[in-house]
């Protein structure tokens, strides 16, 4: 069995800092372009109901160990 790097927490004000710098500095999150960003087709409505709740696309860090990376939020598939 090959030897992974254990998963370490990374804040989330930190995260939200460098969010902050690299838009301020380059325009780009975790070095994605702005133009590479999901967008919501404003004709399609994403809500449901969650809970007695309207829910519609979230925003926020990565909750799953299939999205532990932060950069893996903000990016869309091409």
């Amino acid at each position: 069995m090959s030897q992974v790097a254990p998963l370490t927490p990374f804040p989330l004000d930190l995260l939200l800092g460098r969010v902050a710098h690299e838009w301020e500095t380059r325009g780009r999150i975790f070095d994605l372009p702005s133009a590479r960003f999901w967008a919501r087709d404003p004709a399609v409505d994403l809500t449901m109901d969650f809970m007695g709740r309207a829910a519609a696309t979230p925003i926020g860090p990565a909750a799953g160990p299939h999205s532990q990376m932060a950069q893996n939020s903000p990016s869309r598939p091409e």
